[in-house]
């Protein structure tokens, strides 16, 4: 199991193949994503890779927002703690 920390890490790093590394880095924990410039079309790719490299629960997408506003509530997901 991944720790708090290496799920960040793992978010920030896929976040920054979709946005750019400027914005993956840049966004803070808690700032929501579309404040970020964070799109609908990237957080799908993004969810869809964590789900993939995590084995999470897929999330329907008209929860998508629900679940991934920021980095910290996706990785309170990916933790199974959301």
């Amino acid at each position: 199991m991944s720790t708090q920390h290496e799920l960040e890490a793992l978010v920030r790093r896929r976040l920054a193949e979709q946005t750019g590394e400027e914005v993956a880095y840049g966004v803070g924990a808690n700032e929501p994503f579309l404040t970020a410039g964070v799109d609908s079309v990237h957080l799908m790719h993004l969810v869809a890779q964590l789900e993939e490299d995590t084995g999470a629960e897929p999330v329907a997408e008209a929860e998508l927002w629900a679940v991934a506003t920021s980095v910290s509530s996706l990785v309170a997901y990916l933790a199974g703690t959301e």
